[in-house]
């Protein structure tokens, strides 16, 4: 199994300590294989920073080389037209291929019936159940496969689902997941 990467975008105008003390704390603490800087070539949040993106590059391109965790990806910076996170982890998705597991999050009243019964298929890598006792983490090498045995394992358990997503497509599930649905940390 590859192991995890991270992937931190932002314009990088100019690239900082802040982002990189982040990278790096995140990078360490969730033992991740690299974490990804990937400056924005045209925002859709904001307008086109003032420095031309050959100078951004090279400013983070700079920051970076002698940290091994940080590496810059460029797919962004260049594109005339806005660029969304999704697009970019669907790219980055299909690069990696099938040997790297797809991580989708499930928040669900009988997270260990779900986990007993998922864990025992051969495309499953790994499953833990969240520390509040109403979610789990699944990481599976086809999730297709995946989706369907989860709806023979609700109608079967009579499992009621709160949320199903893919947490390496949606940053925001990510965050629910570690924080707990209503906002309040969970540690």
């Amino acid at each position: 199994m590859n192991s995890p990467i991270g992937i931190l975008g932002g314009t990088f105008n100019p690239i900082h300590l802040g982002h990189l003390r982040m990278a790096q704390e995140i990078g360490e603490g969730l033992d991740l294989a690299e974490i990804r800087l990937i400056p924005a070539g045209c925002p859709p949040h904001r307008e086109k920073p003032g420095v031309s993106p050959q100078q951004r590059l090279e400013m983070a391109r700079l920051a970076v080389q002698r940290n091994p965790l940080l590496r810059i990806d460029d797919r962004e910076i260049f594109k005339e037209t806005p660029c969304y996170t999704v697009e970019t982890l669907r790219e980055i998705r299909s690069e990696m291929g099938d040997d790297h597991p797809m991580q989708i999050l499930i928040r669900c009243d009988k997270p260990s019936v779900v986990a007993a019964q998922v864990f025992a298929q051969d495309s499953v890598v790994e499953v833990k159940i969240h520390p509040d006792g109403l979610g789990l983490l699944v990481s599976t090498r086809n999730p297709d496969q995946f989706y369907s045995l989860l709806n023979r394992i609700v109608l079967d358990n009579e499992v009621s689902i709160e949320a199903i997503a893919p947490a390496d497509e949606n940053v925001h599930s990510v965050y629910q997941y570690l924080i707990g649905s209503n906002g309040r940390s969970t540690s």
